[in-house]
Formats: C-alpha cells, sequence, structure tokens
C-alpha cells in the first residue's frame, strides 16, 4: 500500500502500468513499469526513482534542473549550460560562463551513496578558478523553492528589494518572531537561541541573526552565530556587519559561526572581522531519497547493509567553514 501510494503520488508525467503485486520487487529493484503521457514511451523504475521525466522528452536533465534552468532563463541568464569541460572529470549541471556561476542539482536518490567528498572536490574545484557554486538537494528545491530562488537572485545581485542597513531599525528579536522568519527565510529554518537581532525597514523585517553557545568544549567562552538571513528577495547592504557590531556590543566576547560551503564562501563574514580558523568534514544525512534527516555522528561508518534495514541511505553534502 505505501509503495502504491508513493507511486500515485508521483508528478513526473509518467503512469503506472504494472500490477503492484507482481512488479514491485523492493524499493530499490528497477522493475516498476510505466509509461510516458507524452510520447507513450515505456520504462521501468524503482521506488526511489519517480521524480525524474521521461528521458525521450527530457534528455537534458532531470525535471526539477529542467525548472531551474527555466528560473535562470526568467531571471535573463541565458548563457546556461551542461557541461565537463569546465572542472573535468566532474560536470556542472547549470553552469552560466558570463557569471562564473554554478548550481549542482543533488537528486537525493542519483547522489545517494556518493563518495563522501564528491560534493566538497566540486565546491574547491569551482573556487580555485572563481566560479560560485550553489549546491541544491532536490528536496530543498521541492519544498524551500522560494528560499532558492530568493538565493540564486541574490547570488547573481538580482534581489529585487535593496536597502542600506544604516535605513533600518535596529530591535531585539524573541523566540517567536525567530522562528518564524527563519522558517520562511533560511534553508535550516529556526535553532533554539539565546538572543537574536533584527534589522526592520518600513515596519518589515528584513533582516535577522540568531545567536547561540557552542558545544561543549569547542570554541569556548564564545558566543555562537547559528544564523543569519535577509528577508527573501531582499538585499539589506551592511547587513550582516550591523547585526554583528549589535551583538559585539551586547555580549562583549569573541564571535564564531560555521559556513556551510554548499551556500556561501564566507566572504562576508571575512569583510566584517571573521577569519577562518578550520574546516570540518563534509556534513552528511540520511535520506529516504524522498527527504533528508539529520544524521548522528555514529550513522557515517555504519554499513549499508545495516541502513538498508531502515531503507536509508548516506548522503554528502559540502564541508563548513
Amino acid at each position: 500500500e505505501q509503495a502504491l501510494e508513493r507511486i500515485n503520488g508521483s508528478t513526473c508525467g509518467l503512469r503506472f502500468i504494472g500490477d503492484i503485486r507482481v512488479d514491485y520487487e523492493g524499493t530499490t529493484a528497477e522493475t516498476l513499469r510505466f509509461v510516458c503521457d507524452e510520447c507513450l514511451a515505456k520504462s521501468t523504475r524503482c521506488l526511489y526513482d519517480l521524480s525524474r521525466p521521461c528521458e525521450k522528452c527530457h534528455p537534458k536533465g532531470s525535471r526539477q534542473q529542467l525548472e531551474i534552468l527555466a528560473f535562470l532563463t526568467s531571471l535573463g541568464i541565458v548563457d546556461v549550460k551542461t557541461t565537463r569541460d569546465v572542472i573535468s572529470p566532474y560536470e556542472l549541471d547549470l553552469f552560466s560562463p558570463s557569471r562564473a556561476f554554478a548550481i549542482e542539482h543533488n537528486g537525493l536518490w542519483w547522489h545517494k551513496n556518493k563518495d563522501e567528498n564528491y560534493h566538497a572536490e566540486k565546491t574547491r574545484r569551482c573556487n580555485d578558478i572563481g566560479i560560485r557554486l550553489l549546491h541544491v538537494f532536490s528536496d530543498e528545491w521541492g519544498k524551500k523553492r522560494k528560499i532558492v530562488m530568493s538565493m540564486i537572485k541574490h547570488r547573481l545581485k538580482l534581489s529585487p528589494m535593496r536597502f542600506r542597513a544604516k535605513d533600518c531599525k535596529l530591535v531585539d528579536l524573541d523566540d517567536s518572531s525567530q522562528s518564524e522568519f527563519f522558517r520562511l527565510n533560511h534553508l535550516d529554518g529556526f535553532e533554539p537561541s539565546i538572543k537574536g537581532f533584527g534589522l526592520v525597514h518600513d515596519d518589515t523585517l528584513v533582516a535577522g541573526i540568531s545567536l547561540g553557545l557552542p558545544a561543549q568544549g569547542e570554541f569556548d567562552n564564545h558566543i555562537r552565530i547559528s544564523r543569519f538571513a535577509c528577508l527573501r528577495d531582499h538585499c539589506i547592504v551592511g547587513g550582516l556587519g550591523r547585526l554583528i557590531e549589535a551583538t559585539r556590543i551586547a555580549f562583549r566576547k569573541p564571535l564564531v559561526t560555521h559556513v556551510d560551503q554548499r551556500h556561501s564562501d564566507g566572504h562576508g563574514f571575512e569583510r566584517v572581522g571573521f577569519q577562518r580558523v578550520d574546516e570540518t568534514e563534509p556534513g552528511f544525512w540520511l535520506t529516504d531519497c524522498i527527504r533528508r534527516f539529520k544524521g548522528e555522528p555514529q550513522d557515517r561508518s555504519l554499513d549499508q547493509s545495516t541502513l538498508d534495514q531502515a531503507g536509508v541511505f548516506r548522503i554528502f553534502g559540502c564541508r563548513n567553514s
């Protein structure tokens, strides 16, 4: 019943034509029969591979990758291509030479169990030649598309709303305000904090910072910046600097933060006085190929046979600076 529910919930443009009682041989067996509603081409898939459209109708990438391409085109970025010529032998899914900007679309099915340094190495290779690479997991594009779109526009300097931090009012943020703001504007949502500050423009919260304590024994006597975000489709010039200044005045302690290299090179923090001191090993999650779950440290070394019993796989991201 769960398998049939997932098949019926698929939006890839393929219609199931088999018999679930006969065809279904497990979640990873490519035995489920489908036909394309457009060209009538037949294919077989496994239960975890129901988001990819017909390869005959859409030969250049997944449905989501084509959606991201269409979004870039709507922004006037018309030189986007898929290429292996830039960081060979690695492929850039969506690359704009004129903007020195690339997007790696990480489908959970296709990127599960890849080498843990795969995405980190792609990012390093791009950084070395001045290309900004943004990684987007398929569950992020599926569930948090507006945030991802805003991030893309910001990195292309195309945010439609632009204000100066000095024209904004500095305010304290309680947990409720932080929770709502970061849920709507940060890919990782809200994390419980000890303090938060925001910038308000015309009675609208346009930027926020959330503060906490580092893990015990790590950067003792520091304050940790756990979240920073601007309102979707907004660029607040000097926003990070002003919120950092407010944090330093309030706590009178050194600050520390982690920057996920999937999204940022960390230069914004360096411009407001931070120094890069180290890198973590690549981050990872567990996935059922529909969504990702935060993995525990011990899950990193588990045998895949153990994970198979739970119906999940490992999927890796990039390093944190």
